[in-house]
């Protein structure tokens, strides 16, 4: 059996607002991104995110021996 992970299209809403703030992080001083840290619990990394499904569908496929 074989696996292949897809991103879905066009991306979940909350996919896109997650990129969009992480264009600010990425822009922000070191004192801005540890705010963003803690403050508002800011941490991109979609591997660990509770909606990682949303964005990510497993395709399945048996092939026969």
């Amino acid at each position: 059996m074989m696996l292949e992970i897809r991103e879905v299209k066009p991306l979940p809403q909350r996919c896109i607002e997650c990129e969009e703030k992480l264009k600010l992080y990425n822009a922000a001083d070191e004192a801005e991104k540890l705010r963003m840290e803690i403050e508002e619990d800011f941490y991109f990394d979609c591997g660990s995110c509770d909606y990682a499904l949303d964005r990510f569908i497993i395709i399945s496929e048996n092939k026969g021996r």
